[in-house]
């Protein structure tokens, strides 16, 4: 009989034990968030349908949720505004557009079945938007490797492009540059609203080759960022109209688009003592001179404006381009006059000092001869690239602009000339400034890695076959 109490003793003690332990293995598991029929950890549940961390919906961006103590609970992050304001409601706007939303579209962006892998390594993420803002093309055909490396140019690109989402700040801001130390320590500063400009171009270039929907969602992000208050209107240094006049053109974006990318352009300042020069003298009606090729081909010096300030010849370049693409664009002959006399600057500057970062200037000369159809603007063109290759580019700034004018010029004359020269500079650039371990492009003369070298070099490299 001792025995047999015993025995029962020992069982009933074991199934306390065992209900012990089951209990705080059950406490010890993460909380899950079940939306729907999925585990939506780490998205945003809205209506049943779990959306995808970093999607976004109505101006919003899903921020998911993180592991918070250690208890293995997880907490809910909310949603990002574009102005950079975290509420941690779902709100309204959203549930709205989720209501509304056709079924193609929020499967695009909702997490299917179980919990897997970051948004960013599964391939099947798709972007809401490919349906609402673009009329998407089929898959373009697979190109050639590039000469100047063993691997797919788009592959560099690609790794040099995604990873600028870890420079941004909480309103969607690009950093201007990272800077290291010798131990490699690093560290990004200096956002810069005109920065992202460059980045959705490359982006645009990125999603043309390669068609993932993961860079068309960033995509649509940047361009609602940079199109609303946080980023307009803005100090115009670097290429603006430029490059937003292509994704214009592109009848892939609709009309809601369309309008972002033409809030983008026209909400550029083009400012400087030279601007306010011009200005004034525009409305008084000062004729300004045509550029004088004729006497630089002729390797003779012309005299330099007074307003001349020498650290701006790449912004002459830049303005001269953007100005004459304006004009292609609105056909406001003022913006022609203004990029010819932002042209005779550079140009002025150039025939006096030809080792200086002017491969900017090929681009204003090509859009010049779009503009005007003059036969000068091209000679200018061969006779730039002529003494340039004396003495190569003088910054890494000076080679990425350099190789978006080499392959703006030989899209549009078709001469493979300009393609070797485009190859050979690569080559140089890889050998000499690209750091594999970061994959991105350093400056010619230290440790600073600017993220319009490496933007504008991303969009070449991505359609460099091409």
């Amino acid at each position: 009989m001792k025995k047999k109490l015993l025995i029962f003793s020992s069982i009933g003690l074991l199934i306390v034990l065992s209900i012990i332990v089951f209990w705080r293995i059950s406490q010890s598991k993460p909380q899950q968030f079940v939306c729907g029929q999925t585990n939506c950890s780490s998205g945003c549940c809205v209506e049943g349908s779990c959306i995808t961390k970093e999607m976004s919906v109505a101006g919003y961006t899903c921020l998911g949720s993180i592991l918070a103590g250690t208890d293995g609970n997880s907490e809910f992050l909310g949603w990002s505004s574009l102005q950079g304001r975290t509420v941690k409601s779902t709100p309204k706007e959203v549930v709205e557009a989720i209501k509304r939303m056709p079924v193609e579209e929020l499967k695009a962006i909702v997490q299917s079945g179980q919990e897997q892998s970051p948004p960013d390594d599964t391939e099947e993420e798709l972007s809401r938007t490919a349906n609402s803002i673009l009329v998407v093309s089929p898959k373009p055909i697979k190109q050639s490797e590039a000469t100047t490396t063993s691997k797919d140019s788009s592959d560099w690109s690609e790794g040099m492009i995604t990873q600028t989402d870890l420079g941004k700040n909480r309103k969607g801001i690009y950093y201007a540059i990272e800077t290291c130390d010798s131990t490699g320590n690093c560290q990004k500063s200096s956002y810069d609203k005109q920065i992202g400009i460059s980045m959705i171009w490359s982006r645009y270039k990125l999603y043309k080759k390669t068609q993932d929907l993961k860079e068309l969602n960033r995509l649509m992000r940047d361009l609602d960022v940079h199109s609303s208050d946080v980023a307009v209107p803005a100090q115009n240094n670097t290429l603006n109209c430029r490059l937003m006049h292509e994704l214009y053109q592109d009848n892939i974006f609709k009309a809601e688009y369309k309008e972002k990318i033409n809030t983008i352009c026209m909400a550029s300042i083009y400012y400087g003592p030279e601007v306010d020069y011009f200005e004034q003298a525009y409305k008084q009606n000062n004729l300004f001179s045509e550029p004088d090729i004729v006497s630089v081909l002729a390797g003779n010096k012309l005299t330099m404006e007074p307003q001349i300030i020498p650290e701006h010849l790449q912004k002459y370049g830049i303005y001269a381009a953007d100005l004459a693409d304006l004009y292609l664009w609105y056909k406001d002959p003022e913006n022609l006059e203004a990029a010819k006399y932002f042209f005779n600057l550079g140009l002025q500057y150039f025939s006096n000092y030809h080792d200086s970062s002017n491969g900017i200037l090929a681009l204003a000369a090509l859009d010049l001869y779009r503009a005007t159809n003059e036969s000068k603007y091209l000679n200018f063109i061969d006779y730039l690239i002529t003494e340039k290759s004396k003495y190569g580019c003088m910054t890494t700034e000076d080679c990425a602009y350099y190789t978006f004018s080499l392959n703006e010029i030989y899209k549009f004359t078709g001469n493979q000339k300009y393609k070797e020269v485009l190859g050979k500079v690569l080559s140089y650039l890889y050998q000499e400034s690209f750091d594999a371990f970061k994959g991105s492009f350093r400056s010619l003369s230290g440790n600073n890695y600017l993220l319009i070298d490496n933007s504008i070099l991303g969009g070449v490299l991505a359609e460099y076959n091409e």
